[in-house]
């Protein structure tokens, strides 16, 4: 990738760090709505929630300062702990597929005798219908982000390349390069 679509691949990148910013905020405002509507009672959950939340947030204040001081290393930091994060919402995904797989699969009608049962039995297919969207809209979500950052992925991969290419060592500057008339006079050959 020689640019970021419209921009620079530093402009890109600095894109990227702005998207990880919003990510974390959104992350911080589900984990306040999680928390003021008692909707994730396990507190293990909970721990992760914030523990990503706070993982995405220094990720983009890594990388900001990956960019400000054109840092090869942080960026490989970066690229490695964004393609984990990436790869668990890859599972995540797989799973949230099961989960719409087997609730489909269900049919209520069939383990019932009675009336009664029935009508309990039809009402909770419809509940299994509501949730079955809901996870098809949140799969649908979970695309789009797997591949937003598969392309951020590749953005900073490609600008951590040339930052390599412009004679960077890991990041740290060279204190002095020898133009080319030095070097060849000292071999000897001005």
């Amino acid at each position: 990738m020689r640019s970021c679509l419209c921009c620079s691949l530093y402009n890109g990148c600095k894109w990227v760090a702005g998207y990880q910013f919003v990510s974390a905020c959104l992350g911080i405002v589900g984990i306040i709505y999680s928390i003021a509507s008692g909707e994730t009672k396990d507190p293990g959950m909970r721990a992760l929630e914030i523990v990503l939340t706070v993982v995405v947030l220094a990720l983009a204040v890594g990388l900001v300062f990956a960019l400000k001081r054109n840092n090869r290393g942080l960026l490989l930091i970066w690229i490695i702990v964004k393609a984990i994060l990436l790869t668990l919402v890859v599972l995540s995904l797989i799973y949230i597929i099961y989960l719409i797989v087997i609730s489909s699969t269900i049919d209520l009608d069939v383990y019932t005798s009675n009336e009664e049962s029935r009508k309990l039995f039809r009402e909770m297919n419809a509940t299994l219908a509501i949730a079955r969207t809901v996870l098809i809209f949140y799969m649908v979500l979970i695309i789009l982000h797997v591949i937003l950052e598969a392309i951020c992925l590749d953005t900073v991969r490609s600008y951590r390349s040339t930052l390599g290419q412009e004679g960077r060592n890991n990041g740290f500057q060279v204190a002095y390069h020898a133009p080319p008339e030095d070097s060849k006079r000292d071999q000897g050959l001005v």
